[in-house]
């Protein structure tokens, strides 16, 4: 398994000399130390002092860079409001007139997460992995799916690293209530509340958002690999590694 550590992979070649006047910006040693440039000086690349670690240390960092991998996902979902029906977003109930309609308890908010989470681990979507046409998952705690997709990315050695969630709907305003969903998800898991981040938009009075008629949401996820080496073998569609 690969350890933390605060130094930074090498990088391709060394940062040139700026003309005189910049000013220090980085002081942590995990990020690259280097001057501002004034306006109109050419930005160097970023160097790290890994360039400047003893030969055995580059190499050490080298290949724990090269067997670290991480993977993006983006995933969707929509459903239509109906009245009798409790609103559930991103795992709590919100007060409202309407809810969701849907297979299980109908959260946009988990459904997006969980389709995020697949596709970054290259296992399908949500549709694949619980269909909505399954006994099983009829008015299901959409909590459940997401923890049975947390559990199959960890048996390939993914870790969730951060989540980006934006919610649109034209109504309930939603805004009251993000701090809540943003602890309740990050808690689910595992992660610190500032790996979490929740957004909500309107629909601007345009489309079957904008008309209140449905609720969407977004994700955008970053997970990372831990145990690269066995997960590569266990993983049926792991890609080959880049020479």
């Amino acid at each position: 398994m690969l350890q933390a550590t605060n130094e930074a992979c090498p990088q391709q070649g060394r940062q040139p000399a700026l003309p005189d006047g910049g000013q220090s910006v980085y002081n942590d040693r995990s990020q690259a130390t280097g001057p501002v440039p004034r306006h109109g000086a050419r930005v160097p690349e970023l160097s790290s002092d890994a360039d400047t670690a003893p030969a055995g240390r580059r190499q050490r960092l080298a290949r724990e860079c090269a067997r670290s991998v991480m993977r993006v996902g983006i995933g969707h979902d929509l459903h239509r409001l109906q009245p009798g029906r409790r609103l559930i977003l991103g795992g709590l109930e919100i007060p409202y007139a309407r809810g969701l309609v849907g297979h299980s308890d109908g959260d946009v908010v988990l459904h997006a997460l969980v389709d995020a989470l697949l596709g970054a681990a290259g296992l399908g979507d949500i549709g694949d992995a619980f269909p909505d046409d399954d006994p099983r998952f009829a008015d299901a705690d959409s909590s459940q799916f997401l923890r049975t997709t947390l559990a199959r990315l960890a048996a390939l050695g993914y870790r969730v690293s951060n989540v980006d969630l934006t919610i649109f709907a034209q109504e309930p305003r939603l805004g009251s209530h993000k701090e809540a969903m943003r602890r309740h998800l990050a808690a689910l898991m595992g992660l610190v509340p500032n790996a979490v981040n929740v957004k909500a938009k309107t629909g601007e009075k345009v489309g079957v958002i904008g008309r209140g008629e449905a609720i969407a949401c977004q994700a955008v996820v970053l997970i990372r690999q831990v145990e690269h080496d066995a997960a590569h073998l266990q993983h049926p569609h792991a890609p080959e590694r880049s020479v």
